[in-house]
């Protein structure tokens, strides 16, 4: 039995009669023997196959898990907390925020979702917000750090539309936990 050039088997014909097989038979039995092999190599690489699936579904379902702790760790500790938590895909849109967001800015956490964090970030405080994008781009990790916010005042167009995504509380500026995250977000 021959596969792809390789030799994976044999068949052997036996009869109690001497010569019993002739040329035709050898040359009938030759490529019997290869659709054979064929049929077994197939039915080695089905199972493979199926072991390979079987392991790569057992992979995600484990990962899966592993994202959903991580998220539901990451809504308890932004729900928790009494200080402004936001936290930002790498390219400096808001991903989520925490309900004291939502306290100190008046702001429905909803109307956060994609806003640029510069928008909020004081101008002193822009080096530190692009060092720390710059830091989880490059280490492939989230970075934490601290910098003073204050939401932009609703102003008003022709038209009384507002250009700003929140308005103030009685104190404009807040501190502020940010993480960003350069992985999986």
């Amino acid at each position: 039995m021959v596969v792809n050039g390789q030799t994976i088997g044999l068949l052997e014909a036996q009869s109690y009669r001497e010569d019993a097989f002739g040329d035709a038979d050898i040359a009938l039995l030759g490529p019997v023997a290869n659709q054979i092999g064929l049929a077994i190599e197939n039915a080695r690489l089905f199972d493979d196959l199926e072991a390979e699936r079987n392991s790569l579904e057992q992979r995600v379902a484990e990962r899966t898990a592993e994202l959903s702790h991580s998220k539901e760790r990451t809504e308890a500790i932004l729900n928790s907390s009494s200080d402004v938590m936001i936290m930002c895909r790498t390219n400096g849109r808001i991903e989520d925020v925490n309900p004291a967001f939502a306290t100190i800015f008046q702001c429905d956490p909803n109307e956060a979702f994609e806003q640029p964090l510069a928008a909020l970030v004081l101008p002193a405080h822009k080096d530190k917000l692009d060092e720390a994008f710059a830091a989880a781009l490059q280490n492939q990790q989230p970075q934490r750090f601290e910098v003073t916010v204050s939401c932009p005042k609703r102003r008003a167009t022709r038209s009384s539309t507002p250009t700003s995504f929140c308005r103030p509380s009685s104190n404009t500026t807040a501190r502020c936990w940010a993480s960003c995250a350069a992985c999986a977000i």
